[in-house]
């Protein structure tokens, strides 16, 4: 995982848009429709497409704030999975 620094995580929000390679607005839509669906609080996009440095062989990387009052067990390894 690529060091986090504040200036480069912005939150997954309703338009992202990139200089380089971009995250077209139905793959945001599918992630946030996903996340939606588990116990997450906050998701954040960061790595090379949120510093506009992807290109066709980059993965999209998302860190999750997980809600820990409700129970995750195996469905954190799923999502892992699914993502």
């Amino acid at each position: 995982m690529d060091p986090i620094c504040l200036s480069l995580v912005y939150e997954i929000t309703e338009t992202v848009i990139f200089v380089g390679m971009r995250l077209d607005e139905s793959k945001i839509a599918s992630i946030k429709a996903y996340l939606k669906t588990r116990p997450v609080l906050k998701a954040y996009l960061f790595g090379s497409y949120a510093r506009g440095q992807a290109d066709q062989h980059s993965d999209i990387d998302i860190l999750v704030d997980l809600d820990y009052s409700k129970k995750i067990g195996l469905e954190f390894i799923q999502m892992q999975i699914d993502l």
